[in-house]
């Protein structure tokens, strides 16, 4: 998965904007244009994402592949379809995934050393996504 940053070069021009009209406003009089700009301007910058954008490549199961000792288990289609059509379609679940993506390699480094925790966290993930399937949450 690849995200991108154009939002912060969108965003200072749009902060630019709107430094250069306050600045060329006299603070006496306020003309309606000149409202309507920053009116823009700020809507501009409100619906600008602070999160990245993420394009599916398939992969990132880090723990849960650690935890089945395989990239193929069914489960993991589970998972990878629930942050593809839920998890990545918002703000929020976009920071989960990227924060999942910071600390997922080095949890799943955890698991691979300890064949107790891989079998622990492979039940508690079996459960998961069962109860995923069977919510028809996916």
């Amino acid at each position: 998965m690849a995200f991108t940053t154009d939002f912060s070069e969108e965003l200072t021009e749009e902060l630019a904007k709107v430094k250069n009209l306050i600045e060329s406003t006299k603070p006496d009089k306020t003309s309606d244009e000149t409202l309507k700009k920053l009116r823009n301007s700020f809507k501009k910058i409100s619906e600008t994402s602070f999160f990245p954008k993420f394009e599916s490549n398939g992969g990132g199961c880090f723990v849960a592949t650690a935890a089945y000792s395989s990239s193929n288990h069914p489960d993991l289609d589970t998972f990878r379809q629930f942050r593809d059509r839920t998890l990545l379609t918002n703000p929020l679940g976009r920071l989960v995934v990227s924060v999942y993506y910071q600390i997922g390699p080095q949890i799943a480094q955890y698991v691979n050393r300890s064949l107790s925790v891989k079998k622990i966290v492979r039940f508690l993930l079996e459960k998961l996504a069962s109860f995923m399937r069977s919510r028809q949450i996916q």
